[in-house]
């Protein structure tokens, strides 16, 4: 113990106690905070963006489709604007398997390239009480990979059929498949945990945007980082 611990501790030992359980809390409690990659608490932990993940069923098989829909909602009181992806579908998507293990994220069968510095979709803007609803396909395929499908698809021109050749793909695999969608490897059958992350900061503001006005501006572009409510899937 140090001269002014055993200071306080003759003067006041109610005092010293205290200290001493207070340091223990503070300690414990700053230890509770989540690290990088995993599972985010459910729902957002900002009032005003609130995201809802829903899929179409529990159970899937290989060679099955999940339809994911996925709702942004601004619960506040002054518009907000939000960053949309169509063309990486999938990377927004968190996914831990029964073990607690991460399911990494791949990109997907790209078929072009976007230009540096461009931002492949859109933003949206949602008025107070408003809600924003995306529809995501996502194809179980015969490796356990989820492949997810582009918004739009921008693979106009493509040999589908050589393509798949050239990635050991079979000749049935989806054309809307071969796309720049994300892959999550989860490499099994068994139980997964999913939830959508979404994140935005001040460099959002530098993309260079393609579309209209409205699907170009990032006037009251929302910044932070908040998630979904968890959705469990079993995949056999």
């Amino acid at each position: 113990m140090t001269t002014i611990g055993k200071t306080i501790f003759k003067t006041s030992p109610i005092l010293f106690i205290a200290g001493v359980c207070f340091a223990l809390i503070l300690i414990q409690v700053m230890g509770c905070s989540a690290s990088d990659g995993t599972i985010l608490p459910e729902q957002a932990v900002v009032p005003d963006l609130v995201i809802t993940l829903k899929a179409d069923k529990r159970i899937y098989d290989r060679n099955e489709e999940i339809h994911w829909l996925v709702e942004y909602a601004n619960r506040g009181d002054k518009p907000i604007r939000i960053l949309v992806d169509e063309v990486f579908i999938g990377s927004n998507f968190s996914c831990l398997d029964s073990s607690g293990n991460i399911i990494p994220v791949s990109g997907g069968y790209n078929t072009w390239s976007p230009k540096a510095g461009h931002f492949t979709g859109r933003t949206y803007l949602l008025a107070s009480g408003k809600v924003l609803a995306l529809k995501i396909d996502a194809l179980v395929d015969d490796k356990y990979d989820m492949v997810c499908a582009e918004m739009n698809s921008r693979g106009e021109g493509t040999d589908f059929q050589d393509f798949k050749k050239r990635l050991n793909l079979p000749p049935d695999y989806p054309d809307k498949y071969i796309s720049a969608g994300r892959r999550l490897s989860l490499d099994k059958p068994g139980d997964f945990s999913f939830q959508w992350v979404y994140k935005a900061g001040e460099r959002d503001k530098e993309w260079i945007f393609s579309g209209a006005p409205d699907e170009s501006s990032v006037e009251n572009l929302w910044f932070g980082q908040t998630s979904s409510n968890i959705v469990e899937l079993t995949i056999r």
